[in-house]
């Protein structure tokens, strides 16, 4: 994880604002990117037992652009707030070069059902 990953991370958990370079914590639950938004609803996830259950809320999108970076985003938020059990293996996030049926621009969540 990177350190403006791991310092977004950091704000979403304590619910304050934070910009660290293109990527901004607005503290209302929305990550953008480069000003484009590629998690929602991170407000409503709440703790649990030493890992979140990712609620319908939290949904996460690549925004129109699949890059290595919203998908390192991507992953760190995921990771960050432990929004899936740890036993289950991190969600598969295709690279940029990955051909993928899956729009882009779609909004998508994981966690326990």
């Amino acid at each position: 994880m990177r350190v403006c990953e791991y310092k977004i991370v950091k704000a979403i958990q304590q619910g304050r604002k934070l910009t660290v370079g293109n990527t901004k914590y607005d503290g209302q639950g929305n990550v953008y990117l480069h000003g484009n938004l590629i998690a929602r609803g991170l407000h409503l996830v709440q703790p649990g037992w030493g890992f979140n259950f990712a609620r319908p809320e939290a949904e996460f999108s690549f925004a129109g652009w699949k890059t290595r970076t919203t998908a390192s985003r991507l992953r760190a938020i995921i990771q960050g707030l432990h929004l899936i059990h740890p036993l289950q293996e991190l969600p598969y996030i295709p690279s940029a070069a990955e051909k993928d049926p899956k729009d882009p621009s779609e909004w998508w969540s994981y966690g326990i059902v």
